[in-house]
C-alpha cells in the first residue's frame, strides 16, 4: 500500500507539472514529508507560481494518472480499474477541507465514535465542483517547516534535488514563460508590418531585456533593429508566418543571454546558472528587476554576516541605466 501510494504521488506530480522528472518529484515529495500538497507548495514556490486548481481539467487528469499508477480497482462487480470514482472521490474530501481539518485536530490522540461519525457524513455531503483551491493551498502552507517560508529557495531542498537536473526543469519552465511573452508580442505587432519587416528583426534582435517590461522589450528592440538595420530592397520578402523552430532559437538565445547577464553583474563565479535562473523566475524574466533584487538580497547577506552594506559587490554601469530608465516611467 504505502509504494503504490508513492506511485500515486509521483504520478501526479509528474503530470501536473511539466518538466518535472520522477527523481526530482521524489525529492519534493521527501522534501514535503510525503505531503502531496505542500510537495505541490514546494514546486509553486520553486518556480514563482500560485496556479494550482484542484479542479481544473489538468488536474482531474493528474489525479486520474495517479489513480492508474496506484492500481485503484473499483469496488463495484465490474474489476477493471476506474479512476473516475477517484478522481471524484478526491474532489469531494477536497471540498470539506476545512470542515474535516477543524474535526481532525479536536482530536490531537485519538478519534473517537462520533468524530468518525461526523467525518463520514462530510465525505458524502462532498460537492466535488465546489473545491476552494486557495484553502487547500493555505492548509498546505500551514504545514511548511517554519524555516522553509522566509524563502522560495528552500535550504533542504537545495541539498538534495541534484543541480544539473533541476537546473534544467526550471530552464524549461523559464523558456516557457519566454515563449509566452514572444506570442503577446506576436499578437501586438501590426500583422502587415510584421509579414513584410518584423518577422526578420524579431527573430535576430527582439530582445527581452532592456529597461521595459519583457513584451515591451520584444516589440521596442524588435522596431529598433529594423530602422537601424533595413533590409535591402532586393532581399525583401513577406512572411506568413514565423517557423516553430525558428522562434525557439531565438528565445534560447535570448535566455542564455538573460542568464549570463545577470551572472556578469555579480562576477561570474559567484552566481551559479541555476540561481541566474531562479532569480529570472521570481522576477518575471525582467532583468532589471531581477538584478534589483538580487542587489538587495547580497546587501542583506552583508548585514547579516557583521559586515558593512558599502561592503557588497555594487551594480554595474548598466544596471544604473536599467534602474534610473525604470524609475523614470
Amino acid at each position: 500500500m504505502a509504494q503504490r501510494s508513492l506511485d500515486a504521488f509521483v504520478a501526479f506530480l509528474v503530470s501536473y507539472f511539466c518538466y518535472l522528472p520522477t527523481s526530482e518529484a521524489l525529492r519534493y515529495l521527501h522534501a514535503a514529508k510525503a505531503d502531496l500538497l505542500v510537495a505541490v507548495r514546494l514546486v509553486e514556490m520553486d518556480r514563482c507560481t500560485c496556479a494550482f486548481d484542484v479542479g481544473s481539467p489538468t488536474a482531474r487528469t493528474a489525479l486520474r494518472c495517479a489513480a492508474l499508477a496506484a492500481g485503484f480497482v473499483s469496488s463495484d462487480p465490474d474489476p477493471d480499474p476506474d479512476p473516475e470514482k477517484l478522481v471524484s472521490s478526491t474532489l469531494s474530501l477536497a471540498s470539506q477541507a476545512g470542515k474535516v481539518s477543524k474535526i481532525l485536530s479536536s482530536y490531537p490522540d485519538r478519534l473517537c465514535v462520533a468524530a468518525i461519525e461526523q467525518l463520514r457524513n462530510l465525505l458524502v455531503q462532498g460537492n466535488p465542483q465546489c473545491v476552494n483551491s486557495r484553502e487547500l493551498m493555505m492548509f498546505a502552507a500551514s504545514r511548511l517547516h517554519p524555516h522553509r517560508s522566509d524563502s522560495p529557495q528552500f535550504s533542504t531542498l537545495k541539498d538534495i534535488v541534484t543541480p544539473t537536473r533541476r537546473t534544467q526543469s526550471l530552464q524549461r519552465v523559464l523558456l516557457d514563460r519566454i515563449h509566452g511573452f514572444y506570442l503577446e508580442a506576436l499578437a501586438l505587432l501590426p500583422r502587415d508590418e510584421l509579414r513584410h519587416h518584423y518577422h526578420r528583426s524579431l527573430v535576430k534582435a527582439g530582445h527581452l531585456y532592456g529597461p521595459f517590461d519583457p513584451v515591451s522589450n520584444i516589440i521596442v528592440t524588435t522596431i529598433w533593429y529594423c530602422a537601424t538595420y533595413p533590409w535591402p530592397e532586393e532581399q525583401q520578402f513577406e512572411s506568413d508566418m514565423i517557423g516553430r523552430r525558428a522562434l525557439i532559437r531565438a528565445e534560447r538565445r535570448f535566455l542564455a543571454g538573460l542568464v549570463s547577464g545577470l551572472r556578469a553583474f555579480f562576477g561570474g563565479n559567484h552566481l551559479s546558472d541555476l540561481d541566474a535562473i531562479c532569480h529570472h523566475l521570481h522576477a518575471n524574466a525582467n532583468l532589471g528587476s531581477a538584478v534589483e533584487a538580487l542587489q538587495l538580497t547580497c546587501l542583506k547577506d552583508q548585514v547579516y554576516s557583521g559586515h558593512p552594506p558599502s561592503a557588497c559587490r555594487m551594480p554595474s554601469d548598466l544596471y544604473r541605466i536599467i534602474h534610473n530608465n525604470k524609475n523614470g516611467l
